[in-house]
């Protein structure tokens, strides 16, 4: 049982991180403006935060995500007219060695996002160089 608890424990602090991230970035926007977990029935998606006025998406991604996954949420977002801007958590991102769905994200909008032990999201960017997904 100890096992099965620690795990439940894990998984509710990932989804926390999440959503607390979603929240502090929402906060930065306009009021009004964004919303949190936003519903696209015609392309089958819910948006992390739509900042609607501006036809922007932001993907918050404290998990590992398949290249294929980023790709489909890229064009299903674009079909209706939105950009979509990443935010990779560095608990997962920014390592030393990147996945193809971060090498890709890294030549497109997106950034990384740390909190910190004041609860505070750094969201942040970087320059850097890239040689055999390293």
């Amino acid at each position: 049982m100890e096992i099965k608890t620690k795990f439940f424990f894990k998984q509710s602090l990932k989804k926390g991180e999440h959503r607390f991230i979603q929240e502090k970035l929402q906060a930065l926007l306009p009021p009004g403006e964004a919303q949190i977990e936003y519903s696209f029935p015609l392309i089958g998606r819910i948006a992390d935060i739509a900042w609607i006025q501006k036809k922007v998406i932001i993907e918050v991604q404290c998990s590992p995500i398949s290249l294929e996954e980023v790709l489909l949420r890229n064009a299903d977002y674009s079909r209706v007219g939105y950009e979509v801007l990443w935010i990779l958590h560095d608990t997962n991102f920014n390592q030393k060695h990147l996945s193809a769905a971060e090498v890709f994200l890294r030549g497109r909008v997106s950034y990384f996002a740390h909190i910190n032990e004041k609860e505070e999201v750094i969201v942040y960017d970087q320059q850097e160089t890239i040689l055999k997904n390293r």
